[in-house]
């Protein structure tokens, strides 16, 4: 690194100064490059040029443009090293450092650190701190927007929104718009960034009345974003005639559309299984040249799984791979769902096997549909062999895998399937999962329409832990098992919900079948 510059075009060098090092960790900035920074304040130690606090000021800049908040606080502990007086700059920009580094506990720290060293914070540094804590917690957010009176500070709408997007991410959709009336009150003139936050907090909690009344109050402010904050929460809340207005309301005004906007709509209509309207929402899209992507696909194709449309739904897959966008597991998965509803189990398993060829792995939801799909058919081995595969891929069976798998051998009906119906339900405790009253329920059907009662109740002896009045038929289930095994006797500790009088008609009932000549009568 250089040591000198030239002066007076004679050529001869001169040591490099303070000045020159401020300029040079200054200019990092521009492109985010703290390594070079921190090599240039190490450089300027190494030759005893002696550091200021413009020197540690640009080099937090730079920490902060690069969200690098350790180097910040490496930046923050050389000022004081160096016996210098942190100002206003120097907080501010290492909590915006810690804000960009998503390190709220370390900008709260430092605004707490800043009074008792007698550094006043301003603005700048509640808003990075509020900023901050929208990944923290919103209620810390939410005090500190609270205690700016003390510090004698006007917050401004910067703060407001952050405080917004705190409460957006805790899906504190009532806050967001406290904050809004709030703002008001404050006389805060309010911009589009403040109503996008609290109609996005809206849209999270499903509150889709509350995110349309904000997207009213916006006016001629309303951008795309707000638009597809509203459109999401109406497809979250199933008001699609309303998402449908929104998007109608949206194309005859001067906002330009995005493709968050038009997804947004197909989402809605996915959610409302309106396959028809989903597919004209994609063809409009191409019409109106708005790129389609992979959301815009995936969430018609699952508007067609609702309705087991499984021709539409691989139909829209093809047309997908053939506008050469890159696909990911969730259309597939919808399609495999479509063909399982539609009674299609070889196709959903075709889909599956498509999917490897076309560089899409997997997942288990894939490998769940699929079994479903088979096993509706009583396809046993077709689903134990999925079992297997979802194995082979490192993917861990969950209790709907082993569930779906035990219901083909349930639906084959055959008495030799029994052995891996109960094979299957043991895998629960295998996989450290807690069976099911559906997974109970196929493994104890299956054992007993081949009369292996005493599996059956092996496969009912855990209903304790699951009872309830909306188990009745594997309470039956165990009736019948401890009746065909002779354990008439046990059948107190299986009905939990049968009252006195029932249990007194049973226990004659068995006794005088155990007594030939009725005397228990």
């Amino acid at each position: 690194m250089a040591t000198a510059v030239a002066v007076g075009g004679l050529g001869r060098p001169r040591p490099l100064s303070t000045y020159h090092y401020n300029v040079a960790i200054g200019a990092c900035r521009k492109t985010s490059a703290w390594e070079t920074a921190l090599q240039l304040t190490e450089a300027l130690q190494a030759h005893k040029v002696r550091a200021d606090l413009v020197t540690f000021n640009s080099g937090l800049g730079v920490a902060a443009a690069a969200a690098a908040w350790p180097c910040a606080l490496f930046w923050l502990w050389e000022v004081s090293d160096s016996q210098l007086r942190a100002d206003v700059i120097t907080v501010s920009s290492a909590v915006s450092a810690c804000e960009k580094g998503e390190s709220w506990r370390a900008a709260v720290h430092l605004l707490t650190e800043s009074w008792q060293t007698q550094v006043r914070p301003n603005v700048v540094t509640y808003n990075s701190t509020v900023s901050a804590l929208a990944r923290g917690g919103w209620q810390r957010a939410l005090r500190i927007v609270d205690d700016f009176p003390q510090g004698r500070l006007e917050p401004d709408v910067v703060t407001f929104s952050a405080g917004a997007v705190a409460t957006e991410v805790e899906g504190q959709w009532t806050m967001g718009i406290s904050l809004l009336r709030a703002m008001m009150v404050e006389g805060v003139r309010l911009n589009s960034f403040a109503y996008n936050s609290a109609i996005s907090t809206a849209a999270s909690a499903a509150s889709w009345e509350a995110a349309v009344a904000l997207l009213e109050d916006c006016g001629l402010s309303a951008d795309a974003f707000g638009y597809s904050g509203a459109i999401m929460a109406c497809g979250r809340g199933r008001a699609w005639e309303v998402a449908l207005c929104l998007q109608r309301e949206l194309l005859a005004s001067r906002v330009v559309s995005n493709q968050v906007t038009w997804n947004s709509v197909i989402g809605a209509c996915e959610v409302s299984g309106l396959w028809q309207t989903a597919v004209h929402l994609l063809c409009a899209m191409r019409d109106s040249e708005v790129r389609r992507t992979v959301v815009s696909f995936s969430s018609a194709v699952g508007a067609c799984e609702r309705s087991g449309l499984w021709r539409v739904a691989l139909q829209l897959l093809l047309d997908m791979l053939s506008a050469r966008i890159r696909c990911n597991a969730i259309g597939f998965n919808s399609a495999i769902s479509a063909c399982s509803r539609g009674s299609q189990w070889r196709k959903a398993l075709a889909v599956l096997q498509f999917m490897s060829e076309v560089s899409v792995p997997p997942d288990r939801v894939s490998f769940n549909s699929a079994i479903s799909a088979v096993a509706v058919k009583g396809k046993v081995q077709a689903a134990l062999q999925l079992v297997a595969s979802l194995r082979g891929a490192d993917l861990a069976p969950g209790a709907a895998t082993l569930t779906a798998a035990a219901g083909a051998c349930d639906v084959a009906g055959r008495c030799s399937q029994w052995p891996q119906a109960l094979q299957l339900f043991v895998e629960f405790d295998r996989c450290r999962l807690q069976p099911t009253t559906t997974s109970r329920q196929t493994a104890a059907n299956a054992c007993a329409k081949a009369l292996q009662w005493q599996q059956a109740l092996l496969a009912c002896s855990g209903y304790c832990s699951t009872r309830g009045h909306g188990d009745l038929p594997l309470h039956n289930l165990a009736v019948i098992a401890y009746e065909a095994g002779g354990k008439w006797q046990q059948l107190r500790r299986v009905l939990p919900v049968l009252d006195e009088e029932v249990y007194a008609v049973l226990f004659q009932a068995f006794k005088l079948g155990d007594d030939p000549h009725g005397s228990g009568l």
